[in-house]
């Protein structure tokens, strides 16, 4: 994962970079990503369309099932036999709710209030993975070498190509930062900024965030808790105990709350790129509606899964994904390195760097037009 988050780093600003040399306004807001930098830099409307299918695939029906089930889990500490129980009914349904409610734009201030909860319960996150790190400090470098013995073991490298520590690695590694996918150019697209790497170095230093902070936080405090790795203990079950062994029962309490607030903002997040792609195959308001109430019931059914078909379901969808967005960004890789240079030029230059299109001829001459760069002079 700390591999992958460092050459991810670079598919990250490439992917965002161009999402937004070629986004578009639509009304008020900025859009874009993969599905218009490929129609609009490669000329190929028919694979921004299958790109758009397979992101609608992966995000509405895959990741959000997903998000659903990790809310649900992290209730088993509290639940044994949750899911054998009527409870996983009623989690899906309060999150299908929730999600409904916010998506059909009735309680928008639902996804307010966790967006502005969220940052602040990662950064808690970070700081209880740190108490636990420093109360074990003399276990860290036992630690690191395990880390170290384990991913170069040949056992664990070859065992199997879907259960080595390589593809396990590249498959979390992957959900965590979605470098490369062509997810993150989606948001990347709404900002709107001077120059279009500005935003490219923002989405890069999210991949350092996403994977080299929160997930080797989740890995020290499981490394370090003293609670043994256990096949039947997986998934929120296996943090929840680390926890637990490490700060006493409010860790558990802490945990849960974190989880079921960062599922639920992913399940609106998630939404978003999935809405603006299903426009830019075919905007109808009658075909949105429907679309809408599938992505709630994939809310539902996803809390009802087991762990190994639900990552399953999302792995697969992600990799098709990634090999179209891969593909592309291979392609017009070269237009966001020129976009670089210029960027750093005007900054040796003393300037504060502002985009044309007509300067290098590259991306959307109306996004990037004379007026829109005398808005940031």
């Amino acid at each position: 994962m700390w591999l992958l988050a460092l050459l991810g780093a670079a598919s990250a600003f490439v992917e965002s970079t161009l999402a937004q040399l070629y986004k578009e306004k639509r009304g008020e807001d900025w859009v874009g990503g993969p599905a218009y930098y490929i129609q609009k830099g490669l000329g190929s409307r028919r694979w921004g369309v299958i790109f758009a299918v397979l992101l609608i695939a992966c995000f509405a029906y895959g990741f959000n099932a997903l998000q659903a089930f990790n809310a649900g889990s992290a209730l088993e500490y509290y639940l044994p036999g949750y899911s054998q129980s009527v409870w996983p009914l009623v989690v899906g349904g309060v999150l299908a709710a929730l999600t409904a409610a916010s998506i059909f734009g009735g309680v928008q201030r639902i996804s307010a209030i966790t967006s502005g909860l969220v940052p602040v319960m990662a950064a808690v996150y970070i700081a209880l993975g740190l108490f636990i790190t420093v109360k074990n400090i003399g276990q860290v470098p036992a630690m690191l070498g395990l880390i170290f013995s384990q991913a170069f073991d040949p056992k664990a490298m070859f065992a199997g190509l879907g259960a080595s520590c390589i593809m396990q690695g590249v498959k979390r590694g992957l959900y965590s930062n979605e470098a490369g996918m062509g997810s993150a150019p989606n948001a990347a697209a709404a900002a709107d900024v001077s120059h279009p790497v500005k935003q490219g170095l923002v989405q890069l230093l999210s991949v350092f965030i996403d994977t080299i902070l929160i997930c080797s936080t989740t890995a020290f405090m499981l490394l370090l808790s003293g609670v043994p790795i256990d096949q039947a203990l997986q998934g929120m079950g296996y943090v929840q105990a680390a926890v637990s062994a490490q700060v006493g029962a409010a860790g558990p309490a802490f945990i849960t709350v974190s989880i079921f607030l960062f599922a639920f903002s992913s399940l609106v997040g998630n939404y978003s790129y999935t809405e603006s792609n299903f426009k830019f195959i075919r905007d109808s308001k009658r075909g949105l509606k429907v679309f809408r109430w599938t992505c709630v019931a994939a809310v539902f059914v996803g809390a009802q899964m087991d762990f190994s078909t639900v990552w399953s379901l999302a792995d697969v969808l992600m990799g098709l994904m990634a090999l179209v967005n891969l593909a592309a960004i291979l392609l017009l890789g070269g237009q966001a390195l020129r976009l670089l240079k210029d960027y750093c030029a005007q900054r040796r230059a003393g300037q504060e760097p502002v985009y044309r299109a007509a300067r290098l001829g590259l991306g959307d001459p109306e996004s990037w037009s004379e007026a829109h760069a005398r808005k940031w002079e």
